[in-house]
Parts: structure tokens; sequence; C-alpha cells
């Protein structure tokens, strides 16, 4: 991993790799909505199949 340090700051400073943080963040948080999703339609199918 890297540090929090010099090297995130030089980089964060380019509208670029702004854009690249803000698409990475959303695309993590629509990771883990699609599996929370799925886990919640898995939970409802198998709450259906042992009724």
């Amino acid at each position: 991993m890297l540090t929090a340090g010099s090297a995130f700051d030089q980089r964060a400073l380019s509208p670029v790799s702004i854009n690249f943080q803000r698409n990475w963040q959303l695309r993590q948080r629509l990771c883990r909505s699609q599996q929370l999703l799925r886990f919640v339609l898995k939970f409802i199918v198998d709450a259906h199949c042992k009724t």
C-alpha cells in the first residue's frame, strides 16, 4: 500500500487523478450495493423456499 504522504498529495493535485478517485469511489459504492442487493435477494429467495 502507498502511504497517504507525498506521492498521494502530488497525484491529488491533478484534476485527472481527482476524477479517477471519484470514479473509483463510485465503483466501490456500486460494488458494495450490488453485493448487498444480491445478499438481500438471496435472503428473500431462501425465506420463500423454506415456507
